[in-house]
């Protein structure tokens, strides 16, 4: 009972990645079994990074 509760935990989990650390998106997800989130990411000319969310979040545990 306790492994189906740590894995719906897992499941209200939520993450995605910047331009940096896909391996490690990647890596964590495989190893939670959850899907990465879907996300655009853009760079400004000055360097400052847009990420816009492309899915729902809310009641989600988000890491980006």
């Amino acid at each position: 009972m306790y492994i189906c509760n740590l894995h719906s935990f897992f499941m209200s989990f939520k993450i995605f990645n910047g331009s940096t650390c896909g391996k490690l998106t990647d890596s964590i997800c495989n190893l939670l079994d959850i899907s990465k989130g879907d996300c655009t990411v853009e760079r400004f000319a000055d360097g400052e990074i847009k990420i816009k969310i492309n899915e729902h979040v809310r009641d989600k545990v988000v890491f980006i």
